[in-house]
């Protein structure tokens, strides 16, 4: 790389481009057109479906102005999944032993987040073997149980990320990443394998020694040139592009990022993609990814921690920058049991920045599952799942509507 060019800020850059490029854009809605054709036609119980989300989208367009109930709406409103759940209590995959890598306190906070935010799947970034996911389920059951008895239910389905920590050297990533792969095929609960953002130094160099690892492994179990699809039996990735790795890979190599993690890394998911607007090839880059097969989709995290004034701008952005282009983007906490971060916030900040319909946050709920490292089949079961709890939503909020004439 050409050491001599003028240093940038990747924070800064991100905000100027990104500004730029969705003028250039010309974003439209997030999410697809409706079909209203004629031919379609409708039972009456769709039909009332009908009457009734509609009932729910005017009430929504009533207080979407008023922060104190739209935030009380979307506590309420299914969200699908949250698909990258950092515990920050992650155990490197080859120093797993019998006992549980997080505890017991720890896994019902998890449980309790996913409940109270009516969050139906969860990846959650965790090392565990398929003995340790016997004892969660137990641990899951028995919370489930207490909200139920409450009147407060809500079926939640856990699956696992197994998780590789760039802060390793190389040769310790090698290692830990063969292991994560072992994991990953000793149980269908663990759907994919992650990586863990580097805290300390970091270069460009070493982000892409570990995409050509991550590469070398996913070939060396089945994998060939793209994504693993239908039945492949090839290990699942999500690569993170977070902004605070990119800061350290310099200017010139913030902008090459997204290339290499898509050749190398045969990503179904890339979380943040914090250097979007940086991308040489951006547009071209884009097109890829929404005409790869079965899809390369995109995650943001929009909260802050606690404690910082302002959710980031440049996922916000690059969040309706995506979606317009086709690739489909949804929300995640990253780090909810650490911090706090609840996805309701985070639905929040969107429906607040991008002055999002309840149809548009509907969407984004479903998108979420498309966004997990599930098999089509699997994403299929946990949409029908999802149609279920928005009926039983709807419902419940027309009744409410109804009783206290909220729309008269």
């Amino acid at each position: 790389m050409n050491t001599k060019r003028p240093r940038c800020s990747v924070a800064a850059a991100l905000s100027l481009v990104l500004a730029a490029v969705l003028m250039l854009a010309g974003c439209g809605s997030l999410t697809s057109p409706t079909d209203t054709s004629e031919s379609q036609v409708l039972t009456p119980e769709q039909r009332e479906a009908v009457v009734i989300e509609s009932k729910v989208g005017r009430y929504f367009d009533l207080v979407k102005d008023d922060r104190t109930s739209l935030s009380a709406f979307l506590n309420h409103m299914p969200k699908g999944g949250d698909v990258r759940l950092y515990t920050v209590w992650t155990v490197p995959p080859t120093q797993l032993q019998a006992a549980l890598p997080l505890t017991e306190a720890d896994y019902r906070s998890i449980i309790t987040h996913a409940v109270t935010q009516r969050i139906g799947y969860l990846e959650v970034m965790v090392n565990v073997t398929p003995e340790h996911i016997a004892q969660l389920d137990a641990i899951q059951q028995q919370v489930a149980k207490e909200y139920a008895d409450k009147g407060l239910g809500f079926d939640v389905t856990v699956n696992y990320l197994a998780c590789v920590d760039a802060n390793f050297p190389i040769a310790r990533f090698k290692e830990e990443l063969k292991a994560a792969v072992a994991l990953y095929q000793s149980s269908e609960r663990i759907v994919g394998i992650t990586v863990i953002p580097a805290t300390g130094a970091y270069s460009y160099d070493v982000f892409l020694e570990q995409l050509a690892a991550i590469d070398e492994v996913y070939r060396a179990n089945g994998g060939t040139d793209g994504l693993p699809a239908g039945d492949s039996k090839a290990p699942r990735f999500s690569i993170p592009l977070d902004a605070a790795t990119l800061s350290k890979l310099g200017y010139e190599g913030a902008r090459e990022s997204l290339a290499p993690a898509l050749k190398l890394g045969h990503p179904l998911r890339i979380d943040f993609c914090a250097s979007a607007a940086l991308e040489g090839d951006l547009y071209q880059l884009v097109t890829d990814m929404a005409k790869s097969e079965p899809g390369v989709t995109v995650s943001f995290t929009v909260v802050p921690a606690p404690g910082v004034a302002n959710p980031v701008a440049s996922d916000v952005s690059a969040y309706r920058l995506f979606s317009s282009m086709g690739v489909p983007a949804t929300l995640v906490t990253d780090n909810g049991t650490g911090s706090y971060i609840e996805l309701s916030d985070a639905y929040l900040t969107m429906a607040l920045a991008h002055r999002m319909s309840y149809t548009d946050l509907k969407a984004l709920a479903y998108k979420s599952l498309d966004a997990s490292l599930l098999s089509i089949e699997r994403q299929q079961e946990e949409r029908k799942k999802l149609d279920d709890a928005f009926k039983q939503f709807e419902l419940g909020m027309s009744q409410t509507i109804d009783e206290l004439k909220l729309l008269n």
